[in-house]
């Protein structure tokens, strides 16, 4: 008898049984590019280098999983707790 057999495949091509599983996967994987970041790498990322990409990418997916953990807990704004201002500079 034949049977369908769903596989989820992360981008690595490691095969799991759920998409939830798989997603955990690559978030781990993904947030680890970002250990060990120096300010110039941080600099690269906010001037859009090329080769600053997946570390462009790691930060918007963890900064859009944070926002979504806080409003889930009901935190709709944000305080500041530091001035912005450093962050600011070194985007433009």
């Amino acid at each position: 008898m034949v049977a369908a057999v769903t596989k989820y495949r992360a981008a690595d091509g490691k095969e799991f049984d759920t998409k939830d599983e798989a997603t955990a996967y690559e978030a781990r994987g993904q947030f680890s590019a970002l250990v060990g970041l120096s300010e110039r790498d941080i600099d690269d990322v906010l001037a859009g280098l090329p080769h600053a990409k997946e570390w462009a990418d790691a930060i918007e997916v963890l900064g859009s999983k944070l926002a979504r953990r806080r409003i889930k807990a009901g935190d709709k704004k944000r305080e500041r707790k530091t001035s912005a201002a450093p962050l600011q500079q070194a985007a433009e």
